[in-house]
C-alpha cells in the first residue's frame, strides 16, 4: 500500500511539470516532500521506542548483577517491535500522511486532465 501511495504522489508531480501551471507543480512537490518526511519519520519513531525498551531491559539485567555472558546473549537477540511501540507514533502523523495521499490523488487527476 505504501508503494502505491508513493507512486501516486510522485506521478502527481511528474504530470504537473511543464504545462504552464507552476503553482500546481509547487503544491505537488511540497506535498511529496511532506509525505516523504512523514512516512520516513514514522518507522524511526517506532524503532526508537523499541530500542529504548530493549536498552532498559539490558540495563535492568546489568543492575541485577547479570554476568557478561547473559548480557551478551541478550544483545545477540533481535529487537522485537510490539504494538505498544507502534502506539508511540502520534495519530496526527498518520492523518497528515493520509491527507498527503488524498491531495496527491487530486493533483494526479488535475495533472491527467491538463495533460490529456
Amino acid at each position: 500500500m505504501r508503494f502505491i501511495s508513493v507512486a501516486i504522489v510522485v506521478i502527481a508531480v511528474i504530470l504537473n511539470i511543464g504545462k504552464g501551471h507552476s503553482w500546481l507543480l509547487w503544491i505537488a512537490f511540497l506535498n511529496l516532500i511532506l509525505y516523504l518526511i512523514i512516512t520516513l519519520t514514522i518507522p524511526n519513531l517506532i524503532a526508537g521506542s523499541a530500542m529504548k525498551r530493549y536498552k532498559a531491559k539490558i540495563e535492568e539485567r546489568h543492575e541485577k548483577g547479570a554476568s557478561k555472558e547473559e548480557i551478551n546473549e541478550m544483545l545477540d537477540k533481535d529487537i522485537t517491535i510490539t504494538e505498544s511501540d507502534q502506539t508511540q507514533v502520534p495519530s496526527w502523523m498518520y492523518l497528515i500522511g493520509m491527507i498527503n495521499v488524498v491531495v496527491g490523488i487530486i493533483l494526479l487527476v488535475i495533472g491527467i486532465c491538463i495533460r490529456f
